[in-house]
């Protein structure tokens, strides 16, 4: 079983947080594709495509210290046509829900 970092501070360690999580999905389907730092003069998060066919979505990961600033919120505010995906271990599906978002929750494999 691989383990996840769920408090990573630091953009390599989230990079690290998401290639465990393709190898996690794979049995899925899903592929992560692409990651982006969100911010790259004061990096807040990092933003991964995952796609499974022609099907593309997309996770955000926090990083611990910039949680709490609503930065996530106003991302997602900003980006009204993104779909995103999580894992139930992850525990955002409430943050999605309460944002009204297109959110696919896999089991944790």
């Amino acid at each position: 079983m691989l383990e996840l970092d769920f408090d990573a501070d630091t953009v390599q360690d989230a990079m690290d947080y998401f290639w465990k999580r393709d190898v996690q999905l794979r049995p899925t389907g899903w592929r992560l594709k692409v990651m982006a730092v969100l911010d790259e003069e004061d990096p807040w998060g990092l933003l991964a495509r995952f796609e499974r066919g022609e099907e593309r979505r997309f996770a955000i990961y926090v990083l611990k210290s910039h949680r709490g600033e609503g930065k996530l919120s106003e991302f997602v505010i900003n980006n009204p046509v993104m779909k995103f995906i999580t894992v139930d271990d992850c525990n955002v599906v409430g943050f999605y829900a309460k944002h009204g978002r297109d959110c696919l929750v896999l089991e944790t494999p």
